[in-house]
C-alpha cells in the first residue's frame, strides 16, 4: 500500500528529528497515531475481503454440488430415454411409435429372435412328465430330415415347466432341451442345417431296458418313433 509506505518513511524521518529534538514530541505521536490507524485500516478492508471470498467460495460450492447433482439425475433419467433388449438378435417384428407417443407396461414393442444355441421346446403329456428330469438325455428326430438317413440329434433337457398349458384342448407340460449341435449328415457328405421353426419329435431316455425286460412290456412304447404321446415342436 503506498500510503502506507508514505507514513512508514514519515515516521523513520520524524523519529530522526525527534532524536535531535527538531520536533516537537507530538508531531511523533499524531505520526504514530496516523500509522495505526491506517494500518487498522488496511487489516480491516483485507478480512473483509477475505470474508467475501469466502462466502463467494460457499455459493461457488453449493452451486456445484447442485450442478453436479442435477448432471447425476440427468444421467440416471438418460436410462428411461432408450429401451435395451435382454438379448441379442434378429429383429423379426416391431410396432411403430411416434414422438409423443405413450407405451403402456406389458405393450410388445418388437420381436427379436435371439442369436443363441437352438432350443428345443417339447410339449410332453401330463401322464409322461413326471419321469423327466433335469440334466436327462433326450433324442431327437427332425422332421424336415428323415431319420432313417441323416440320424438324430442328440441333447439334454434344461427347462420343465412348473404348471401346465393348454394346447390343441389337452392340458401338456413344456419341456426345453438344448441341443448338443445344429446340424445332420448324410453319408454322402451333405449336411442338413437346423433353423428355428423346424418340428422334430423328442424321445426322452428315462430308463434302459434288456431284451427280456421288453418282451413284457408293450414294445410299441418302446421302439416305435412315431408313438403320437412323444410328438413335440420346436
Amino acid at each position: 500500500n503506498a500510503e502506507l509506505k508514505k507514513v512508514n518513511k514519515e515516521m523513520h524521518m520524524d523519529s530522526l528529528l525527534s532524536i535531535d529534538r527538531v520536533i516537537a514530541p507530538k508531531e511523533m505521536f499524531d505520526k504514530q497515531i496516523e500509522h495505526e490507524k491506517l494500518t487498522a485500516n488496511i487489516r480491516a478492508t483485507q478480512e473483509q475481503q477475505i470474508a467475501t471470498w469466502q462466502q463467494e467460495l460457499t455459493t461457488y460450492q453449493l452451486e456445484k454440488s447442485q450442478y453436479e447433482n442435477a448432471n447425476q439425475q440427468l444421467n440416471e433419467d438418460s436410462s428411461f430415454y432408450s429401451i435395451k433388449a435382454p438379448v441379442s438378435g434378429v429383429l423379426q417384428s416391431f410396432n411403430k411409435f411416434y414422438q409423443g407417443s405413450l407405451v403402456q407396461a406389458g405393450e410388445t414393442l418388437a420381436v427379436i429372435s435371439p442369436q443363441a444355441q437352438l432350443i428345443a421346446e417339447c410339449y410332453v403329456d401330463t401322464r409322461n412328465v413326471g419321469l423327466l428330469k433335469q440334466q436327462q438325455p433326450t433324442l431327437f428326430q427332425v422332421d424336415a430330415f428323415d431319420y432313417n438317413y441323416f440320424g438324430i440329434l442328440t441333447g439334454k433337457i434344461t427347462f420343465i415347466d412348473n404348471d401346465y398349458t393348454v394346447i390343441d384342448n389337452k392340458p401338456v407340460f413344456k419341456v426345453r432341451c438344448l441341443l448338443d449341435n445344429k446340424q445332420l449328415h448324410l453319408k454322402n457328405g451333405f449336411t442338413g442345417d437346423i433353423k428355428k421353426g423346424m418340428t422334430l419329435q423328442a424321445r426322452f431316455v428315462v430308463t434302459r431296458r434288456s431284451l427280456w425286460q421288453l418282451l413284457f412290456d408293450k414294445i410299441d412304447d418302446w421302439v416305435n418313433p412315431n408313438a403320437p404321446i412323444k410328438k413335440v415342436t420346436s
